[in-house]
């Protein structure tokens, strides 16, 4: 949930390659502490939803390649 404008940031991470999505002043409604989407289509692994601390949400998108 937000409660106004979020200033999203975005970056890559290596070993192994991930994108990752925070968005600060957000927060996950009760039940979804994290959760752990799989989808292995060739391209994207996983989706990973959790909350590292308080009123802050990350989207960390596991990839099976990454171009350039």
């Amino acid at each position: 949930t937000v409660d106004g404008p979020v200033q999203p940031e975005v970056g890559r991470l290596a070993n192994p390659d991930r994108l990752y999505l925070d968005l600060p002043d957000t927060s996950l409604r009760p039940g979804w502490a994290t959760q752990d989407i799989t989808i292995a289509d060739g391209r994207l692994h996983d989706i990973h939803v959790t909350r590292p601390k308080y009123n802050f949400v990350r989207v960390l998108l596991d990839l099976d390649t990454f171009a350039q």
